[in-house]
């Protein structure tokens, strides 16, 4: 119920600050001007002062000067339309204020604005958070977790962009590091983390390498995870 009544107060204040947008948008399309819509952002960085200054000290200024004159005119109209001034000269702080990733996570203390998976996690979600909370190896084994292990091997790729490319100096030197006759610097490592073909090749040369030369370090590693 709570959630409702939030987000039936969010979209009364934050409807007037897109109706400008909406009309702006317009109103430049109508006059020939090129207009664009980028893309939502979803990360966890917040707008700041500055960029939220930016877009909508325009809203704040019509809202201050429009309220000012009805308050003069006619007062009672002023307070009949308070929801949307308020809305405007309120913008800047509201677009900050609900950006920031500490009001999400005050909401979800609280069990507001939750979607269904996460009052009821699947069984998959269930099984990650268990794994996140407690890791099966330590973090100094999660780079040959990911040359081992097929399914941390495609999930890693998967999570990549960018395709890479493949480094034989560097594939080559893998292969000995892993048989613990040289030493990977920390950037060859960061290399073979960000580049989907090198991880699988160098997982592919692992797979395909003689028992005799693996054994004893899978027999090692498995132990560890099971």
């Amino acid at each position: 119920m709570s959630s409702v009544l939030l987000e039936t107060l969010f979209s009364v204040f934050f409807a007037p600050i897109k109706m400008l947008f909406h009309s702006k948008f317009l109103l430049l399309a109508l006059l020939g001007k090129k207009v664009g819509w980028g893309p939502q952002e979803r990360s966890d960085v917040g707008l700041s002062w500055r960029q939220a200054l930016k877009f909508h000290w325009k809203d704040t200024l019509i809202g201050l000067l429009w309220g000012t004159i009805l308050w003069i005119v006619n007062p009672a109209f002023c307070i009949w339309l308070s929801p949307i001034l308020i809305s405007f000269v309120l913008s800047i702080f509201l677009s900050v204020w609900t950006s920031r990733p500490t009001a999400g996570e005050l909401f979800k203390r609280h069990g507001i604005f939750l979607t269904p998976q996460e009052m009821d996690p699947s069984p998959e979600m269930k099984v990650l958070a268990e794994v996140l909370a407690n890791p099966p190896l330590p973090a100094d084994q999660d780079f040959k977790l990911a040359l081992f292990d097929p399914w941390v091997n495609a999930l890693h790729r998967s999570l990549l962009r960018k395709r890479g490319r493949l480094m034989p100096k560097v594939l080559k030197k893998a292969l000995n590091a892993i048989d613990s006759k040289e030493v990977l610097s920390r950037s060859e490592i960061m290399a073979l983390l960000r580049s989907p073909v090198m991880l699988f090749e160098l997982h592919k040369r692992v797979w395909e390498s003689p028992e005799d030369k693996f054994i004893e370090k899978w027999s090692k590693y498995l132990s560890r995870i099971q």
